[in-house]
């Protein structure tokens, strides 16, 4: 096909896809690399470009191609010098070249088809070359450091990972640090970048709607998989992302028959559960024997990258922890960037009510920290004793046979005095009790155990294995470093 026959093929095909698109979900861009044309097409579009240059300056009525030939060239882009690559693949060029014509027909094609448009610090200090980079979507040189990147997240994507594609990318682009000057260019846009990454994970899921044209998709996710390690890593990761999914679409569907405390608690689990934030409980024990409560606040830190907001929220307010039903503790807002630290309660926090308040904030940083920072309805509340001192709580309320706890509870605790003895604790509200299992529990006891909602392990297993973790709980709450020599360093 000549150069006209082009314009008019590819402008039906991506009006097609434009329309697609809109209809299948809000937002959703167009690249030019999405043009569906295999290789031999690729190669008869070629011709057909060096014939229009080879005549004089490119014509405006046929810019679509000039377009897909040149994000093309960007998808083999390697960090190397874009344009005199362009010359010597487009001879003529070099004559009658126009790089401002070119960026003309980028928007052009943005304004059509609703197309993606470059934005970032690199889009401004490279405004033409940032559109063919932009539109080739993921060139062959950023593949591997995605496949690799997704693969090191894979424990920590959840579902709305998967929803929300700009916060998907956010988190890529905070873990992005030990990746190339050229892959931080694509953390400039979290939107893009979590729509690629999103595409990849979920390709091959029959019911997903992709962003991206499934041709085009295929033909990244081909190029990843030549390489041995990027296709082990990019599978492994899919397989992740699979299990978040279906469990997701599982947890949606439950939600809908749960209460208004069920979906509350779901959903501030998964607030915390996003942030990799979690309120713990300790209890230590003073120098006569008496335990004292605390709450350990954890470090913030999290919630600042993902949220600016949150930070100018912090440092223009001020922090109100209940420590009882009358007292409480007043901290600068920034104090709570400094974790984790620990308050001592005078008096058993009440459920449901909020632990940590902001004055004069926003109401969304207000909410947020509310949400994260209180204690669910529970019958007792259950901790490990880690040496004699120390007790952390143990979230699942399961024990193991041979172990020692203390049983926490606002009403009074029955249990066999053969292994439970009552311990003074300095908390008002709450009584506590002294657990240490026998190796072999009776039937009886075990039967007392569950009914006020404790669970007896009876074995146990951890995997992987050969990754030690930075935090354990000694039952089912374990907490990995993605990268332990950069924690180690920081």
């Amino acid at each position: 096909m000549d150069i006209s026959e082009w314009q008019t093929a590819l402008y039906g095909h991506f009006t097609n896809l434009h329309q697609v698109k809109r209809s299948g979900s809000d937002g959703a861009l167009i690249f030019a690399l999405e043009h569906g044309l295999d290789a031999d097409a690729l190669q008869d579009l070629k011709v057909a470009i060096r014939s229009e240059i080879g005549h004089g300056r490119p014509r405006d009525s046929y810019w679509l191609p000039w377009v897909i030939y040149a994000a093309e060239l960007g998808y083999q882009y390697a960090g190397e010098e874009y344009w005199q690559t362009f010359e010597k693949e487009t001879p003529g060029w070099c004559v009658f070249n126009d790089r401002y014509w070119l960026r003309g027909c980028y928007r052009k094609f943005s304004n059509a088809f609703s197309g993606v448009v470059p934005k970032g610090i690199w889009a401004n200090q490279f405004s033409i070359i940032c559109w063919p980079i932009t539109h080739a979507l993921l060139p062959t040189d950023l593949q591997r450091q995605l496949a690799k990147l997704l693969y090191d997240l894979r424990d920590r994507i959840r579902y709305d990972h998967l929803t929300s594609p700009e916060f998907f990318g956010k988190l890529i682009a905070n873990n992005s640090w030990r990746t190339t000057s050229r892959f931080q260019m694509l953390t400039d846009q979290p939107l893009l970048l979590g729509n690629i990454a999103t595409a990849l994970l979920l390709h091959g899921h029959q019911d997903t709607n992709s962003p991206i044209l499934t041709s085009t998709l295929s033909r990244i996710v081909a190029n990843v998989e030549r390489e041995r390690a990027a296709r082990e890593w990019l599978r492994d990761a899919q397989t992740a992302a699979g299990g978040v999914r279906t469990r997701g679409l599982q947890a949606t569907q439950i939600s809908a028959r749960e209460g208004n405390h069920e979906r509350k608690k779901r959903a501030d689990d998964e607030l915390r559960g996003r942030f990799g934030i979690e309120l713990s409980l300790l209890l230590h024990r003073q120098a006569d024997g008496t335990w004292k409560a605390c709450i350990e606040v954890p470090d913030l830190s999290p919630i600042i990258i993902a949220s600016p907001q949150i930070e100018q929220a912090l440092s223009s307010s001020r922090c109100i922890i209940s420590t009882g039903s009358t007292t409480s503790t007043v901290r600068p807002g920034k104090w709570l960037l400094g974790g984790p630290r620990q308050v001592v309660l005078s008096e058993w926090p009440v459920p449901d009510k909020p632990l940590i308040k902001l004055e004069h904030a926003s109401q969304e940083a207000s909410a947020l920290i509310e949400a994260l920072f209180y204690l669910h309805p529970k019958r007792s509340w259950l901790f490990h004793i880690i040496d004699n001192n120390i007790a952390r709580e143990v979230k699942s309320n399961r024990v193991k046979p041979g172990w020692k706890y203390l049983l926490i509870s606002t009403s009074s605790i029955k249990l066999p005095s053969s292994f439970a003895t009552p311990v003074p604790i300095s908390c008002k509200g709450v009584s506590a009790v002294f657990l240490e299992l026998p190796v072999i529990v009776p039937k009886h006891a075990e039967q007392v155990m569950n009914d006020i909602g404790l669970a007896i392990i009876k074995g146990f297993s951890i995997w992987p294995v050969g990754i030690s973790p930075a935090r354990w709980d000694g039952d089912g709450q374990v907490e990995w470093l993605i990268n332990p020599d950069y924690a180690r360093r920081a």
